[in-house]
C-alpha cells in the first residue's frame, strides 16, 4: 500500500511556465522507500485566488514538447548521477 511518507524527492529538477506565469510544469526526482529515483513531471495552473494546482502532465502540444525537453535532458544527467 502506498505511503506518502516514503516518497522521498530527492532534487527539484525543474520548472517551466508556458503560456504566462500561472501554468506550465514542474519536475522533480523522487525515491520511493530508497528505491530507484525516478522523474515525476507535473502540470501547475495558478487560481484566481492564486493558489497552485498540480494536475497530471497529460497530452503535450509541439510547443510545450519543445520548451520541456531540454529540461528533460538535464534530468536524465541528473538521473545518471545516482547509478
Amino acid at each position: 500500500m502506498y505511503d506518502e511518507t516514503d516518497d522521498i524527492l530527492v532534487k527539484n529538477a525543474f520548472k517551466v511556465e508556458c503560456g504566462g506565469e500561472d501554468s506550465g510544469f514542474v519536475g522533480g526526482i523522487y525515491k520511493y522507500k530508497g528505491g530507484v529515483p525516478k522523474l515525476q513531471i507535473s502540470r501547475f495552473s495558478v487560481n484566481k485566488k492564486g493558489e497552485i494546482w498540480l494536475n497530471k502532465l497529460g497530452r503535450l502540444t509541439i510547443e510545450e514538447l519543445t520548451a520541456l525537453l531540454p529540461h528533460i535532458q538535464e534530468a536524465l544527467t541528473m538521473l545518471g548521477e545516482w547509478k
